[in-house]
């Protein structure tokens, strides 16, 4: 590194969260009751470092790398129960999905004929995250037999 060289760094971080919760809430029919939550998250991370350097002439180029990483994610649960006879539904749902990208770009300025001849190219590979998605289903009811027997012990 010469006094024609500068470095450049930059860094971002951000992720995001969304929370939403129901519990026991009344609804109009009677003898159920349910709960649900849902959460979203969101997020990025970027990063880059660039290289500059002064030629001889007033020649100058630019070095760049950089990398991003994006995420989603959304989750949802929910269940219900029939108070008279016990039975339970439970769902839940997820999906998550993001994308990668890596940068390397180089860009030339060159002083020609009182102008400026700017070349340059950049290269960017995408990689895809494809989408994940999980759905399941739980319907429950209590055993027939626990509810036939009294288990108290009997006098005999």
């Amino acid at each position: 590194m010469s006094q024609r060289d500068r470095v450049f760094i930059s860094y971002y971080h951000g992720r995001d969260k969304f929370v939403y919760q129901e519990k026991d809430v009344p609804i109009d029919i009677s003898n159920l009751e349910y709960s649900s939550s849902s959460e979203l998250k969101w997020g990025n991370i970027a990063g880059s470092v660039r290289w500059f350097h002064v030629f001889q002439n007033g020649i100058f180029n630019n070095l760049t790398i950089a990398n991003t990483d994006y995420l989603y994610q959304n989750q949802n649960d929910f269940s219900m129960t029939n108070l008279l006879d016990r039975s339970t539904l439970d769902e839940k749902y997820y999906i998550q999905s993001g994308v990668n990208d890596l940068m390397i770009k180089t860009d030339t300025e060159i002083p020609w004929n009182n102008t400026k001849l700017k070349i340059g190219a950049v290269y960017t590979h995408h990689s895809f995250i494809p989408s994940y998605i999980s759905n399941s289903q739980r319907f429950s009811t209590p055993d027939v037999d626990s509810m036939l027997i009294d288990p108290s012990p009997c006098d005999r």
